[in-house]
């Protein structure tokens, strides 16, 4: 038997950056291509879609407006009149600040627009003091709307909500609810979480690494991954000293995003897997990637070294903005951003971001676009004791950190790993983790900092 489904995630309905109405309707129409799509599979001659899973992060944030309420209601309406069931779990932008508040995935979940799983945690103290976690698995109840699993034909979904950098640590916790799961006729399981792994984009301090998954890999068919906005599987995140062939079995899938949802995204592909699963056919999994239209997106680079004065800054780029609109496949409505780079040789004061931005919509007419400023005014403004030449943004942030805590005679000997602490921990506030989150993580770093650990 074969079962189809679509893995999507990070669809961020409801994003209005860039100040644009516009494009934060171009991911409410990605959702509908999606849907429209699963909705076509029951006319072709092939599998049809079963079921599609969002892995997270289906809103952009938790307050969305009426337009995105919408978008979000005439999708999911969609495949339940055609008899889809959207499973879905939280991402971090998903859920209130104030837990006690009603999210749109439980309201939407309240309606039978989705299907919405999370799972239990519970923490109780040992005898050594410290806390043993345990995970609770529950058949989802469509007549409560609440549960951590669901059952379709043979395949068994299961969902956690997002968990931030605890998710590590409860992995194992998650193995041995597995593991106490009753089978009955289940002949494939899937595992949908909200996290990051580490390698995928360098230096982002995600929630897991590759060898944390371990634990997971031989209780599970499919790993729906989402948080990350780029495309990878368990093949990216292989060490590449490994021979790696056909012998090596695809498990973990993350599909990225489904639009650009910030600049530095521009090179990725955007996407979702439409996936099936043989489920009387040992390591019986196929899956392709698909990619929805997309407005075209053009992100410019400019050194500004190459300027003496003002002038030939705003000349120079004129005539790269020109060149790079030449080529644009489509010519109306695109997403377009200048970026400034290198040393300044003039003085900022007289850096007019305004006759850049202004240049800009000119030239493209964009939908929506930007001009970054990263550029720097003297090499001498951002060297270090020990440093050879400039450092970038993240290195100098540290050392700042570093220094302050420098001024306390107790933090001397592991200043440079608090200052990293102190990183993490900001990283951490901006990607929305509940404060309680932030402060666990904190203190139980600096009881190992502070037992020699």
């Amino acid at each position: 038997m074969a079962v189809r489904f679509l893995h999507l995630a990070d669809v961020h309905l409801g994003t209005y950056h860039w100040g644009s109405r516009e494009r934060a309707r171009d991911y409410g129409r990605a959702l509908r291509w999606v849907a429209d799509y699963a909705l076509q599979s029951r006319s072709s001659s092939g599998e049809a879609v079963r079921f599609v899973l969002i892995a997270g992060d289906l809103f952009d944030r938790a307050g969305i407006d009426a337009a995105t309420h919408d978008e979000a209601n005439e999708a999911l309406r969609a495949l339940r009149r055609a008899d889809i069931p959207v499973i879905v779990t939280e991402g971090n932008h998903d859920r209130p600040r104030d837990r006690e508040v009603k999210s749109w995935l439980e309201s939407f979940n309240d309606r039978d627009l989705l299907v919405y799983l999370s799972a239990g945690f519970t923490s109780e103290p040992r005898p050594d003091g410290m806390f043993e976690t345990t995970c609770r698995l529950a058949p989802y109840d469509f007549r409560r709307g609440e549960g951590s699993y669901v059952d379709i034909d043979n395949v068994r979904v299961v969902g956690l909500q997002y968990l931030g950098h605890a998710l590590r640590r409860r992995l194992a916790p998650v193995a041995q609810a597995l593991d106490a799961l009753p089978s009955g006729r289940v002949a494939r399981t899937i595992l949908m979480v909200h996290g990051g792994v580490e390698g995928i984009i360098p230096g982002y301090k995600a929630e897991v690494s590759r060898d944390d998954l371990a634990i997971l890999e031989p209780r599970l068919d499919y790993l729906a991954l989402g948080h990350i906005h780029k495309r990878f599987t368990n093949r990216d995140l292989d060490d590449p000293r490994r021979v790696r062939g056909p012998e090596v079995r695809e498990w973990v899938f993350n599909p990225g995003s489904l639009q650009v949802w910030r600049r530095d995204e521009a090179g990725w592909k955007h996407g979702f897997f439409d996936v099936t699963l043989h489920t009387e056919r040992p390591q019986g999994l196929e899956a392709r990637f698909v990619e929805p239209p997309h407005r075209p997106c053009v992100v410019m680079t400019l050194n500004v070294g190459e300027c003496a004065t003002p002038a030939d800054l705003l000349a120079s780029a004129r005539r790269l903005m020109q060149q790079e609109r030449e080529v644009l496949p489509v010519r109306e409505d695109p997403l377009a951003f200048l970026v400034l780079t290198g040393q300044l040789r003039f003085d900022r004061r007289d850096l007019d971001l305004g006759a850049l931005d202004s240049l800009l919509r000119e030239i493209f007419r964009p939908i929506a676009g930007d001009v970054a400023d990263q550029t720097y005014l003297t090499e001498g403004l951002v060297e270090m004791d020990g440093g050879e030449g400039p450092i970038d943004q993240a290195r100098l942030e540290r050392e700042v950190f570093r220094q302050l805590w420098l001024a306390d005679e107790r933090d001397k000997p592991y200043a440079a790993a608090l200052a990293e602490l102190t990183q993490q921990a900001k990283g951490m506030v901006l990607d929305n983790l509940p404060a309680a989150d932030v402060a666990d993580h904190l203190l139980a770093e600096l009881r190992k900092l502070r037992q020699g650990a």
